[in-house]
């Protein structure tokens, strides 16, 4: 009987051995679900933020187009101003004289 019942008990230490071992491996699997999911989350995240940053950086460099679109039209418009104002000097200048 006794070596029955020691079969018994080792058929249930191996019983409890292996739901330990399942458990730890649920364990691990699940843990490794979780490191993959967030390195994956931070992966995507680097890419918005990349995406994000180009986004500004075309804007920024939009603005800076039209700024110096402008500043050229204001120079031009500055060369047509003095133009005509020294074309009136001249002509109130030839008038006096």
């Amino acid at each position: 009987m006794a070596v029955a019942a020691k079969k018994a008990e080792a058929a249930e230490s191996i019983k409890t051995d292996m739901r330990e071992v399942h458990k730890a491996e649920k364990q691990e699997t699940s843990d490794a679900i979780n490191e993959s999911i967030d390195r994956m989350a931070r992966e995507e995240e680097k890419r918005a933020v990349e995406r994000a940053v180009a986004h500004v950086e075309r804007i920024r460099q939009r603005k800076q187009e039209v700024h110096n679109s402008a500043m050229r039209e204001i120079e031009s418009i500055k060369f047509d101003a003095q133009k005509r104002h020294d074309e009136i000097n001249r002509s109130t200048k030839d008038q006096t004289d």
